[in-house]
């Protein structure tokens, strides 16, 4: 295997003094709306308002806003590259408001309630790469850093595309996402057929996000290559996580938008889930943006049960529906209709999960080429680090003392590798083997080594020692278990009336786990371990590792 003294890091990094003014339009969220929305909350003021959906919903409407904050009360609650019109601004804080503050008041009508106040729009310039540092060293980007720049950056992806595997693609912006990551999708994605799996649908995904790294002054960029799927066979099986039902994610594109002809494709994310109706099971939208475009858009929205059991049929349409497979899931075999009993019922996605390091790394080329320009650089090489070499201290042995060991094993392979170590490694001279009766009458081998001291080896087999003791009962107290512990090596091993060391080969946490036993050594993942004794009783045992023998 060959041997490198780098490391590159696949991302990049803000380069100190960078800039990247962006002139754009700022509002505030309307007093009076506000006042209004609390006011009818049946929760009143003192909880947060689910304004989550309220982002997704004006990130979707309009190309032209960059960000929505979460907080209305932001300085900063929209910014965008020009003024959106205030008709689609009312229109989706009322569909909102009826949909997620006040859906058990169908009486409410907000497109009145919301018709008195205009926004006041002021023009601002914002630095997407300004970055000050925290006392210990860390970068501190400026809020724009980690709520504009994502997105930003995904779009001149989006704009322009760029080069995958040797070939200019073209690519869409992802749907916003609440971790403040910010997608661009291949797009159209590229079709699968395999006989033995079916047909699917995969795309390159580059997912853009800000991070700080302790003590490191330098705020850095990562643009992550993963795998979106989409299968095109009726899903049959997907696995509840969490302990709750199963759920999926759906992805609807609007091919000229949600509002206007003149709009750019339009991509959102909605969950469904499995409900329970006169009829039995079917998957229905969960609570969310789905819900409030509905409300909004003149396209007709598909029926999400139906997408699942006929995903094919809704791709390529007003409002195309993608089910988002994840690991797991499964779907109909090709020819289900025609399978025997030995033939598979359902099959996975014909797509692999990932992409080699070689797609990596020339993604990351790619993108040094798009951001070096703005002041966003690839984080340099880590080079080996050239330490010096840990001197083995030995302790000093009395020439004149004689030393014994016990070796408890069980695999001639660990006897072998010990007495080797001892000749080879610390450069011992053995002698004529001899033979001892014990008075259990176990003849027990004997080996003399003469060097810095007096060495005996007493090759001992192991017997009841690696059988284990039983696990402790619930509640026992942790003295209890280890004087079960000394007893049994006691029982097993014995007194001695001369001071002396044991090493004893332990099994593989695996095999206590089958017998449920614990091993003599405490902890099932220490391997072999060493016992001292002598005349004044046992000491504790000291796992060795593996590596021990």
């Amino acid at each position: 295997m060959p041997r490198y003294d780098h490391l590159r890091l696949i991302a990049y990094e803000i380069t100190p003094g960078a800039s990247l003014p962006v002139t754009c339009l700022t509002a505030r969220f309307p007093r009076l709306w506000l006042r209004r929305i609390k006011s009818q909350a049946p929760y009143g003021d003192d909880r947060k308002l689910p304004t989550w959906s309220l982002v997704e919903l004006l990130n979707t409407l309009d190309p032209n806003i960059i960000h929505v904050a979460s907080n209305v009360d932001d300085e900063y609650w929209l910014i965008s590259h020009a003024r959106v019109d205030r008709q689609v601004i009312r229109t989706a804080v009322a569909v909102w408001a009826s949909t997620r503050v006040t859906s058990a008041r169908p009486d409410l009508d907000w497109f009145d309630l919301l018709d008195d106040e205009e926004l006041d729009w002021q023009p601002t310039e914002l630095d997407l790469l300004a970055s000050r540092t925290h006392p210990n060293g860390t970068a501190k980007p400026d809020p724009a850093v980690f709520r504009m720049l994502p997105g930003y950056l995904a779009g001149l992806v989006a704009a322009a595309g760029m080069q995958i595997r040797g070939e200019h693609r073209s690519f869409i912006l992802g749907p916003v996402d609440n971790s403040g990551h910010r997608s661009a999708i291949w797009w159209p994605p590229e079709r699968l057929d395999d006989p033995k799996l079916g047909a699917g649908l995969w795309a390159p995904k580059i997912d853009f996000h800000v991070e700080t790294v302790p003590t490191h002054g330098r705020a850095r960029v990562h643009a992550e290559l993963s795998t979106v799927r989409f299968p095109l066979q009726p899903v049959r099986y997907v696995p509840a996580r969490g302990g709750g039902s199963p759920s999926m994610t759906l992805w609807l594109l609007a091919g000229s938008g949600y509002l206007r002809a003149a709009e750019q494709p339009t991509l959102v994310s909605a969950s469904i889930g499995r409900r329970r109706f006169d009829d039995g099971y079917r998957w229905a939208w969960n609570p969310g943006l789905a819900h409030a475009l509905a409300n909004l858009t003149h396209h007709a929205f598909p029926d999400p049960h139906d997408v699942v059991i006929a995903p094919a049929a809704y791709v390529n349409q007003p409002v195309s529906a993608y089910a988002l497979y994840s690991t797991g899931t499964k779907l109909s075999a090709p020819s289900d209709e025609d399978a025997d009993d030995k033939t598979a019922k359902s099959v996975l996605h014909a797509a692999k999960t990932g992409f080699l390091p070689i797609d990596h790394y020339d993604l990351h080329v790619s993108m040094g080429k798009i951001l070096e320009p703005l002041g966003i650089v690839a984080v340099p090489d880590l080079q080996e680090a050239k330490t010096a070499v840990p001197r083995l201290f030995r302790p000093d042995a009395d020439t004149h003392a004689s030393y014994t060991l016990e070796l408890w094993t069980e695999s001639p392979v660990t006897r072998q590798a010990i007495l080797a170590a001892i000749t080879q490694g610390l450069g011992y001279n053995e002698t004529t083997p001899t033979t001892r009766t014990a008075d259990d009458g176990e003849v027990i081998e004997t080996r003399a080594f003469n060097g810095p001291c007096n060495l005996t080896v007493e090759l001992r087999h192991q017997r009841d020692m690696a059988a284990g003791i039983p696990r402790p009962a619930k509640g026992e107290r942790q003295g209890t278990q280890a004087a079960r512990r000394i007893k049994h090596i006691e029982q097993v091993i014995g007194r001695s009336i001369d001071r002396r060391a044991a090493i004893v080969e332990i099994r593989t946490p695996a095999y206590f786990e089958a017998i449920n036993k614990e091993p003599i050594s405490g902890s099932p993942g220490l391997g072999d371990a060493m016992v001292l004794k002598d005349g004044d009783g046992l000491a504790e045992v000291a796992g060795l590792g593996r590596a021990a023998a």
